[in-house]
């Protein structure tokens, strides 16, 4: 995929990037509300050459290759209810700074609710054991979060909270990695209403 948007909230620019992805795995139904997966998956992130930031190449900083194997079940709990519990090994290895490269390991359960349930959307937590080869750099080991949760407010609106936490690469070699934590709680009232209102 070709992209301009920002990488992540570090960078504070439009950096030209491609992110192709290579994705393999099977499922096994071992019930009809219960499968198991095992799912392998390559990512890249590949800057255009020539594009900058705070005086940074970013391709030389950022260029990875990232390998991704992960197994686990996903079961219906009820008809508008998923839960998923899953474990998972990735190794990174940078083009141009391989004493960036990293490995991570760790488990997650997760929990997605359909479109007609009192709360909507998806919620994902776990932990992380992320571990960088450099051993100048400290390893993170701890809690990890993602989701995007929706509740209605009666008829008048709907209550949104928005969460994330996880490792992310800095394009600053001396900083290597850090830990974005990001929650979001809004408002926003039905535009049927004779009024309208949102709060973050």
């Amino acid at each position: 995929t070709n992209s301009f948007d920002r990488p992540n909230k570090e960078i504070d620019a439009r950096a030209e990037h491609l992110m192709p992805q290579l994705a393999g795995g099977f499922y096994f139904e071992w019930s009809p509300t219960t499968n198991f997966y095992v799912d392998v998956t390559r990512d890249e992130m590949q800057y255009r050459s020539g594009e900058t930031f705070d005086g940074v190449n970013l391709d030389e900083a950022l260029d990875n290759r990232t390998y991704r194997y992960s197994g686990g079940l996903v079961t219906s709990v009820t008809p508008l209810t998923t839960i998923s519990v899953s474990g998972n090994y990735e190794e990174t290895e940078f083009r141009y700074e391989p004493l960036r490269n990293t490995t991570s390991r760790g488990g997650q359960v997760g929990f997605t609710f359909g479109p007609e349930a009192v709360m909507r959307g998806s919620l994902t937590m776990g932990y992380r054991d992320f571990r960088p080869v450099d051993p100048t750099v400290e390893p993170y080991q701890g809690f990890i979060a993602n989701g995007n949760i929706s509740i209605p407010v009666r008829d008048f609106g709907t209550l949104a909270l928005t969460v994330f936490r996880d490792t992310q690469y800095s394009f600053d070699e001396a900083e290597a990695y850090y830990v974005d934590t990001t929650g979001q709680l809004t408002y926003t009232q039905h535009p049927y209403l004779p009024w309208t209102m949102v709060v973050v």
